[in-house]
């Protein structure tokens, strides 16, 4: 069986923010980490948990998958 992995596009988390007209600072205190975590999962210096990519998805209006490569 063939398995596929999609590989989560950073650029699409920003776009969804830029749509919702929240910064970085304002997306980390509605989903509750700080901005520099924000800033550094969004700069892929950390990994976006399941949990955190789940609050973002809630906070930006938008499925899970919209936030994957396609």
């Amino acid at each position: 069986m063939e398995h596929m992995t999609q590989k989560l596009n950073l650029n699409k988390i920003r776009g969804a923010m830029a749509e919702k007209g929240l910064t970085q600072e304002e997306l980390a205190n509605k989903v509750g980490i700080s901005q520099r975590t924000m800033s550094l999962k969004l700069n892929g210096k950390v990994k976006v948990s399941v949990e955190d990519l789940v609050k973002f998805a809630k906070t930006l209006g938008k499925d899970i998958s919209y936030f994957f490569e396609k």
